[in-house]
């Protein structure tokens, strides 16, 4: 029975750790995103990741599922790099991995310290619907931009995430006047979350920096924002969502990181199947033990009062009968005296 719930408890491990085995070799410390939007709704998107090195050798991680998928990105590999602690750069590749795509480095892994990851990809917003035409109470034409970055299997230092507009910024973006000119607007939940600032992009371009600290475990860093129509050229499909006018600046609160969500299914399946079969174990250990103890009178001694059994000895000495035939040596074995 003892030996039946080691096995029990082996095979559930097993079953758990599998499919976190490659990335259980680094963990994710922060996240920053950019995203570059164009006029036809088209944008770049850029993406730069920190790992840490936790154990054995690690060669990169998971990234894949819906949230990419649904991109169709076109990947720009040649300008993809990685840096690592002490700053020498090394290249980067896009692998397949138990049945994943990956991001690794393409020289072999680290056994120590950390790297960061940059990669980008090109991308059709407008038609995957995450920009998409509304309009507000007043009847103005708006575009919205609804859409999420990758969420991550850890807890994250920090996710930042630059939304730049195809449109010149002024010298000060944070102009009330401005932001009401190209009709810009967050949802409430945004002004809660997040810390939000408006800024001039490296090209001149008008960018909104949305900043989460402390981000959890599997978060969601969820952007839902708009703008007057006329910042864009393309015709976007309808969107059943109606903006609301920000509170005051931004604040504080939770936020959300990078990896499929569908790995994570994937790994309560998996969990499932092994409880189910570590309980199953359970209740037939179980089960022999009680069919032992019910069946315990069955393997008594059937003789309690048993009393060993005396030794008899026997002879074979016939009285008057003398042996005539023995050797001198036998003789003296007999009589037990010495001979030589």
């Amino acid at each position: 029975m003892r030996m039946g719930w080691i096995a029990a408890g082996l095979l559930l491990g097993l079953l758990l750790a599998a499919p976190t085995a490659y990335a259980e070799t680094g963990v994710p410390e922060w996240c920053e995103v950019a995203v570059d939007l164009k006029k036809n709704g088209r944008a770049s998107i850029e993406y730069t990741v920190a790992y840490k090195h936790v154990s054995g050798t690690f060669n990169g991680f998971y990234f894949h599922g819906p949230q990419i998928d649904r991109l169709n990105p076109v990947w720009d590999d040649a300008w993809a790099s990685a840096t690592l602690t002490g700053g020498k750069q090394v290249r980067i590749r896009r692998g397949f991995r138990n049945g994943k795509k990956t991001i690794e480095l393409a020289d072999g892994g680290i056994r120590s310290g950390g790297v960061i990851f940059r990669f980008r990809f090109a991308t059709d917003l407008a038609r995957a619907g995450f920009l998409a035409r509304t309009t507000d109470a007043q009847g103005k034409k708006l575009i919205v931009f609804n859409w999420s970055p990758s969420t991550w299997d850890a807890p994250l230092d920090h996710y930042t995430v630059w939304v730049r507009y195809p449109i010149d910024g002024p010298p000060n973006p944070r102009d009330s006047g401005f932001l009401d000119e190209i009709h810009y607007r967050t949802e409430p939940f945004m002004n809660e979350r997040y810390l939000i600032d408006y800024k001039q992009s490296a090209a001149g371009t008008f960018e909104v920096q949305l900043h989460w600290d402390n981000v959890p475990k599997n978060a969601s860093m969820r952007i839902q924002q708009y703008v007057a129509a006329t910042l864009f050229d393309a015709q976007f499909r309808a969107a059943p969502i109606r903006p609301v006018r920000p509170g005051p600046g931004g604040s504080r609160a939770p936020f959300t990181p990078s990896v499929p969500t569908e790995s994570r299914w994937i790994l309560i399946v998996v969990g499932a199947v092994g409880l189910l079969v570590f309980f199953g174990l359970v209740r037939a250990k179980h089960g022999e033990a009680r069919r032992a103890r019910s069946s315990r009178d069955e393997v008594k001694w059937t003789a309690i009062d048993w009393v060993p059994p005396k030794l008899e000895l026997s002879t074979f000495r016939k009285p008057g009968k003398v042996c005539t035939t023995l050797t001198p040596v036998e003789v003296a074995f007999f009589l037990e005296m010495p001979y030589k």
